[in-house]
């Protein structure tokens, strides 16, 4: 339930984004999911900022202590960490579902930019997304002086869940969360848990990945022949001598610099000296522990739980695979 009175009109343009995300929903669709999910991960950043900005303005107010200068001003910042962060403290998220909105926040971004990623997942994750932001909207918190009384119609997406203009200016708050709760009971479903479309999805990356691994053995010239791991270990370093982000990501070696001297003695070519001084964060065969990964996924009943072992799976997953797709 609402526990301090928060300003309608915000509450209300979530609403109404969360209905028109819950109409694309209704087709089952890859791409309407995608854009189902990026309505959603606005509304719920929304919502989180509104609660900071209010609670910024009250300096501290529902909270038992007075923010600082510099806490203030990180809460009315643009960043989502902050939000976050205040959320865990006046207990309306838990730290699971604190994660759970930081992992769909960084899916948004990816699906918005990079189109077909996460395609797979991206209808079943908006829909547990758009179910978990019904709920969210219901436990904010606010500073003092906000305002209740709408300074706009009802929008025309909420009308079929039976709200009226007088109820909304008197009984704000039920309102409010009727209106979430119906807008929660969507005409569809997902046919399978969340895990098993994400353990599914991950599980055939790997098999992608796995396949690819094979060819690249079995077709590399005689004058060239390497192992998995050596295929392995070259596409991340193919990758870090172009990319300085992904050669951050590896560690030198103890001796590097006496490594570094013998590899230019013996060649000129840049990629034997970086894989003389640099060592990839893969640096073994992972298939075998990953599809276990994979089926720890899609045996995961907690959606929060399952979204947290498929990102964390992807994080360790997804360099490699496109470091072998390009190579």
């Amino acid at each position: 339930m609402l526990s301090v009175v928060a300003d309608l009109n915000i509450l209300l343009l979530c609403l109404d984004q969360l209905a028109l995300a819950r109409q694309q929903l209704e087709t089952r669709e890859a791409e309407c999911g995608r854009v189902a999910h990026i309505l959603t991960d606005n509304a719920v950043e929304l919502m989180l900022h509104h609660q900071a900005e209010s609670i910024a303005a009250s300096h501290g107010f529902p909270l038992s202590r007075r923010l600082s200068k510099e806490e203030e001003r990180e809460l009315i910042g643009p960043h989502l960490e902050s939000k976050l962060k205040l959320s865990r403290e006046l207990e309306v998220l838990s730290e699971a579902e604190a994660e759970f909105v930081a992992i769909n926040h960084h899916y948004r971004n990816e699906v918005y930019h990079r189109g077909l990623r996460h395609n797979r997942v991206v209808w079943d994750l908006a829909w547990h997304y758009h179910s978990f932001a019904c709920t969210l909207i219901q436990r904010l918190k606010a500073g003092l002086g906000i305002g209740f009384y709408p300074d706009k119609k009802l929008p025309a997406r909420l009308l079929v869940y039976g709200a009226t203009q007088g109820e909304l200016t008197k009984k704000h708050r039920e309102a409010v969360e009727r209106i979430a709760n119906d807008l929660s009971v969507k005409p569809v479903a997902p046919t399978e848990r969340l895990g098993t479309v994400l353990g599914k999805t991950a599980a055939a990356e790997i098999r992608r990945l796995d396949e690819m691994l094979t060819w690249m053995v079995k077709n590399m010239p005689q004058s060239r022949k390497r192992s998995r791991v050596d295929i392995i270990l070259e596409n991340q370093l193919w990758a870090a001598l172009f990319d300085p982000q992904r050669r951050a990501k590896c560690r030198r070696h103890p001796d590097a610099e006496a490594r570094l001297a013998k590899a230019k003695a013996a060649s000129t070519d840049p990629f034997d000296w970086m894989r003389e001084i640099l060592i990839p964060p893969i640096t073994s065969d992972p298939i075998a522990s990953w599809q276990r990964r994979a089926r720890g996924i899609t045996a995961e009943k907690d959606p929060v739980k399952a979204v947290k072992k498929y990102h964390s799976l992807r994080l360790v997953m997804d360099d490699l695979l496109e470091d072998t797709n390009t190579s």
